[in-house]
């Protein structure tokens, strides 16, 4: 990836309650372009900066494993 500020578009796959209360919420993106999918790397830990046109934005942690599939996985926290 050249730009690390340069907007990855995605989309979504899944999303699924993780818990009966419904405070955990799970969403399943994949990467649109297949180059930009096969050089995207990241480490346990790391986070993404998510948007939605119109909505707004915020940094979530990577949910899902890096040597694990090619689907990228978010857990959210119902605040």
């Amino acid at each position: 990836m050249d730009n690390p500020y340069k907007p990855i578009p995605v989309v979504l796959l899944d999303s699924y309650f993780e818990t009966n209360d419904r405070q955990l919420k799970s969403f399943k993106f994949k990467i649109l372009d297949e180059n930009i999918e096969k050089s995207f790397d990241y480490k346990p830990g790391q986070f993404a900066q998510l948007s939605v046109l119109g909505k707004g934005e915020a940094p979530f942690g990577i949910a899902s494993s890096p040597t694990e599939g090619d689907e990228l996985l978010f857990t959210i926290n119902r605040i």
